[in-house]
């Protein structure tokens, strides 16, 4: 026999939130809604982490590719270093070389010179083209 409410009329189904919770009060619709908003939420922080990621590697890639150049310069600026400290010794060197000369003249020969040798070494000029020093003696 079929059974039919007469004091639930049309006006009085619930409408718009009401009929939302009303649909949404099975405990398996509520499972499926839970699962789909945790599914949801992974995927958003999935696809955030990546993003965040990947722009986070290409910010290192370029700060690996200024450190290299910034190695590869001092490199060349050591390396300069290097050749002028070999050059610096090389000519204290020789002036030490001159001095001790100097000292193990007899004194007699030194006055003998007197307008060519003088007490000091002095560097006149460098020319960078052909990468000459000119020492003369005062």
């Amino acid at each position: 026999m079929i059974k039919i409410n007469l004091l639930q009329s049309v006006t009085d189904r619930p409408k718009g939130v009401a009929l939302v919770e009303d649909k949404v009060a099975s405990p398996m619709i509520q499972t499926l809604l839970l699962a789909l908003t945790v599914f949801g939420m992974l995927v958003l922080g999935a696809g955030y982490e990546y993003v965040s990621s990947n722009a986070a590697h290409s910010a290192a890639q370029k700060e690996l590719e200024n450190q290299k150049r910034i190695n590869q310069q001092m490199l060349a600026i050591n390396k300069e270093h290097a050749e002028l400290e070999k050059k610096a010794k090389d000519i204290q060197t020789r002036i030490d070389a001159i001095k001790s000369l100097r000292e193990s003249q007899p004194k007699g020969q030194r006055g003998h010179n007197k307008g060519r040798i003088a007490e000091r070494i002095r560097c006149n000029a460098f020319w960078p083209e052909s990468r000459i020093l000119r020492w003369t003696l005062q």
